[in-house]
Order: structure tokens, then C-alpha cells, then sequence
């Protein structure tokens, strides 16, 4: 995927179609990792404040682990295979831990500006969100290959 000539970058509207895909999923993934909660005795699990924050601490990690391990596996989540998108350093190599660190609170940062962070990217040259600015990122779209007639 080093190969940097066949990629272009990723607009706004396929972002958000990526975005609408995995919220699906995680979603998903959320309400069945509530499960382990519904084990804690009702009355303790709706007043103590250390539930209260483990479950927070809990919902964060669980979205941190379904994203970073799909870009650190392979560039994408399923919500990004189905868009043909890529997530890259600004080389074209899969990114490394760090930066799946760092983009996915920097993508946090972005929805908490009101989803501004991802508006940031009609107005940039690369046409990078905030959050792959803070992050070293990219995302990119895999032209389609121009089949040569004989």
C-alpha cells in the first residue's frame, strides 16, 4: 500500500458514509459489551460513582480497540472496506500504534467541535480532517484500475 500514486484522498461525503457504516457496528458492539454491567446488582450499578466511571472507561476502550485494531491490521474498518477507504500515514503505509492513538482522540476532539474538525476537510488542500492533521494521517480512496481494451 506504499504505493502512493494510486490512492487519492478521501472526500467528505465518503467519510461520513464510513462514519454512518461503523457507527452501525459499534453501535452494535456497545450495547452487547453493556452485558457484563447487567451482572452488577441493579442498585449498586446505577449510584456508585466508580461504576458510573468504569463504564464510561469501558464504552472508550471498547470503541478504541474496534478502531485501532482494524487500522493497525489492515488500514481499514468495515465501514472503510466498504467505501474503498484507507487509513495511511501521509507516506502511504499502514499507521502504527502511536498514530491510531492519537487519531482516535483527536477524532473525538473533532465530534466534540461540533463535528467541525470533519468540515475542516472542504476547506484543506489535502482535504485532511483536523483529526489526521493532529495525527500524521490520511485518509485515501484506491482509484478504480482503467482496464486497457486490446
Amino acid at each position: 500500500m506504499n504505493s502512493k500514486s494510486s490512492f487519492q484522498p478521501a472526500g467528505l461525503i465518503r467519510v461520513l458514509a464510513c462514519i454512518l457504516y461503523d457507527a452501525m457496528l459499534v453501535f452494535a458492539l456497545l450495547f452487547v459489551s453493556t452485558l457484563a454491567f447487567l451482572l452488577i446488582p441493579e442498585g449498586i450499578r446505577d449510584t456508585d460513582p466508580y461504576i458510573q466511571a468504569g463504564k464510561v472507561a469501558w464504552y472508550f476502550a471498547i470503541c478504541y480497540l474496534y478502531f485501532s485494531w482494524f487500522w493497525l491490521r489492515s488500514g481499514q474498518t468495515p465501514g472503510m472496506r466498504a467505501w474503498h477507504t484507507y487509513l495511511t500515514d501521509c507516506e502511504g503505509h499502514l499507521v502504527n500504534r502511536s498514530a491510531s492513538v492519537k487519531r482516535f482522540w483527536a477524532a473525538l476532539l473533532s465530534w466534540l467541535l461540533a463535528g467541525s474538525g470533519y468540515v475542516w476537510m472542504v476547506f484543506d488542500r489535502d482535504r485532511r480532517s483536523l483529526h489526521d492533521r493532529l495525527s500524521g494521517t490520511c485518509l485515501v480512496v484506491k482509484k478504480p484500475e482503467t482496464k486497457k481494451k486490446p
